[in-house]
């Protein structure tokens, strides 16, 4: 859908479209396997003229890229979304232990044998050398 009034239509064809060609080739350079273009652009422009309407841009350009770069950032980030409905039974989900993993190590104790890093060097340690 095109800007409405006369002044986003002059701004958008004069500082907006010319980079559109710009636009495609960098989209197309990262993100071409992965998406369709014409959406992404699509996708751009009306996230351009919504943040137009709020605030004055400086950079129409960088804007642009910027949104842009975004825009399929936010459709990566949708896809790894999975829809919990489709699950019938919660039981089915690869869990691999019902109790939460403890942030911690466990803490050695006096009978403990284990000792990461003495501290002090033995007696026996200048012999060894």
């Amino acid at each position: 859908m095109p800007p409405s009034d006369p002044e986003t239509t002059r701004w958008f064809s004069e500082e907006v479209q010319p980079h559109e060609s710009e636009l495609r080739a960098y989209l197309r350079a990262k993100f071409s396997a992965h998406l369709d273009i014409d959406d992404l652009v699509q996708e751009t422009y009306a996230r351009l003229l919504q943040a137009r309407e709020q605030t004055p841009l400086r950079s129409a350009k960088a804007y642009l890229f910027t949104t842009a770069r975004n825009a399929a950032f936010d459709y990566f980030r949708r896809r790894k979304i999975v829809a919990i409905d489709g699950i019938a039974e919660i039981e089915l989900l690869p869990v691999f232990e019902d109790r939460p993993v403890s942030p911690r190590p466990p803490v050695m104790t006096k009978n403990s044998n284990f000792s990461p890093r003495p501290s002090r060097p033995s007696p026996n340690a200048a012999a060894a050398c």
